[in-house]
């Protein structure tokens, strides 16, 4: 918004005003603030001093002093609208957008019609997206500023959130003959290439490069308007060209790859392409490009280079977590149990309290059978995720399931009775507390509560319905416990050999006994467990 203090200022304070700021050119800050105190016993004197001061610091930098300033002001007068107009623009500024917003209002509020005031308040309801509300200020800004290119664009800004595409058109092309720059003809490119106008649109897009060769917005629009089009010579022309502009942000440059390669099948048929778009972006590693070209290499069946890609961001970008954090991700994705520990170790050199990081090389720990050394990781990342409700849970799932395999039932009871205590509803929690009981034979009626609760919440999880059955089959309700593991076949249970093994179990129970060794037999085959083949030998 313009800062024009002039035009906010009454008539009746303009002789004042000037006064005031020939003492401001005249006096030091302290001086200013000494004559300040002088003028307490004059309101509209003493809010004028602080107001001055208050623009003079804002002007300077010194936001804080500014709404300091500004607010005593406000104390002596608190009708003073041109205070509340400055404090919305430094609010604005700071990014405190409800405080912003009701400020600006005050300002409209105490002068009707000061239509800078009006201009500040529609501009931040659009920012607010509270394009109703700007909208309403519409009729009071027209008849003063209907060809004004500020007043215009807020205009624009209305129509176009609110879907209404020909006024949106319609203020753009006035726009654009009132003061016509690469900005707006991108506008307009889009507008026509998204109301299917096509040559309006490359013709548009051309007027903008023809003011400013380099402008990002039109440069990016021409080349997507072939990739429409379905010229993909002319579109990876376009797409090189732009990668050699060493002063368009590689962020910008980076969206726009991120999106194309995300495309189905788009990798894949233009790989070439898109090797060649890769090499002119990395001639000097970048920390946005080098985890986007080891995803590209993954779709495209490279995931040996991928992950020297991937690890050789980390030596070059050490302190950047993101890319540690794709590094650890893809490593984990391919089970990579060693070098998941070693990279984690790495990046916890450069965050020792990232609990994801601790996470992961617990994780790394117990699929190494280093049990100990597991549970001991996973307690400690305990004390870094209290605030982390989510992740404490996760946490005390994980160390329940962990003193259970250690055999020491007591404290892996402790740690489900916990996450439970925090979630209740957590199904795996249910379902793992409820079957480790099951097989402890205790508590068979808590354990048949806890997984009738997880079945409930997930029917079909053949798991589940495997713990489910299971615990009825340990309370003798062979006919209910022979129904559910039925169901649970129907859903994925046929490709778990513990599920088939559970099963058999059951039909032995009920005097089955050949479909019993049949269901053993698929268990076997699926898992040479001797425990299996000796009830069917």
């Amino acid at each position: 918004m313009r800062l024009l203090f002039m035009k906010y200022i009454n008539k009746k304070e303009s002789v004042l005003w000037l006064s005031i700021l020939i003492l401001m050119a005249a006096c030091s800050p302290k001086t200013i603030g000494n004559f300040s105190n002088k003028l307490l016993n004059n309101k509209e004197l003493v809010r004028t001093s602080y107001l001055m001061e208050g623009l003079k610091y804002d002007v300077l930098g010194d936001k804080n002093s500014a709404n300091s300033l500004l607010f005593n002001a406000l104390k002596a007068d608190p009708n003073c609208d041109a205070c509340y107009y400055k404090l919305a623009e430094i609010y604005l500024q700071s990014g405190f957008l409800p405080q912003a917003l009701h400020l600006s209002s005050c300002a409209v509020q105490l002068d009707s019609t000061n239509v800078w005031y009006r201009l500040q308040f529609c501009g931040i309801s659009i920012i607010a997206k509270d394009f109703e509300g700007a909208a309403e200020q519409f009729e009071y800004l027209e008849p003063t500023m209907a060809n004004d290119p500020q007043f215009l664009f807020l205009k624009y800004e209305v129509f176009i959130n609110t879907g209404d595409m020909p006024a949106a058109l319609e203020v753009l092309e006035k726009l654009n003959i009132l003061a016509p720059n690469p900005r707006i003809y991108s506008f307009l490119g889009e507008m026509y290439i998204n109301m299917e106008k096509d040559s309006l649109s490359l013709d548009a897009y051309r007027q903008s490069l023809a003011m400013d060769p380099d402008y990002p917005p039109a440069l990016f629009g021409e080349m997507d308007y072939y990739r429409r089009k379905q010229d993909f010579d002319t579109f990876f022309d376009k797409l090189y060209h732009i990668c050699r502009i060493t002063n368009i942000p590689m962020e910008m440059k980076f969206d726009y790859l991120s999106a194309m390669i995300r495309m189905p099948r788009f990798p894949q048929i233009f790989q070439e392409k898109l090797d060649t778009t890769f090499t002119l972006l990395r001639p000097v590693p970048d920390s946005l490009v080098e985890p986007l070209y080891g995803e590209y290499l993954i779709q495209t069946n490279r995931s040996d280079s991928a992950l020297t890609v991937f690890r050789n961001a980390t030596l070059s970008f050490p302190e950047n977590i993101q890319i540690w954090e794709t590094l650890l991700a893809y490593v984990y994705y391919i089970q990579d149990w060693n070098s998941l520990e070693i990279y984690a170790t790495e990046a916890l050199q450069f965050s020792p309290t990232r609990v994801n990081f601790m996470t992961l090389k617990a994780l790394a720990l117990w699929q190494q059978k280093r049990v100990p050394q597991a549970i001991q990781l996973f307690e400690e990342t305990l004390s870094f995720s209290k605030n982390d409700t989510a992740q404490t849970v996760q946490t005390y799932a994980m160390l329940g399931d962990l003193y259970q395999q250690e055999g020491n039932n007591k404290k892996a009871f402790s740690y489900y009775e916990k996450a439970l205590a925090i979630d209740s509803s957590n199904v795996l929690v249910l379902n793992n507390y409820a079957y480790f009981l099951s097989l402890a034979r205790q508590q068979l009626d808590k354990a048949y509560r806890m997984s009738k609760k997880a079945i409930t919440a997930e029917p079909n999880n053949a798991t589940y319905l495997d713990t489910f059955g299971w615990i009825l089959y340990k309370m003798g309700k062979y006919f209910e416990a022979k129904a559910i593991f039925k169901h649970a076949m129907i859903y994925g249970g046929l490709e778990q050999a513990l599920i088939l093994d559970h099963y058999g179990d059951v039909l032995d129970a009920l005097g089955e006994k050949e479909t019993a060794v049949i269901y053993w037999e698929m268990s076997y085959r699926k898992e040479a467990d001797p425990e299996v083949r000796k009830k069917y030998k």
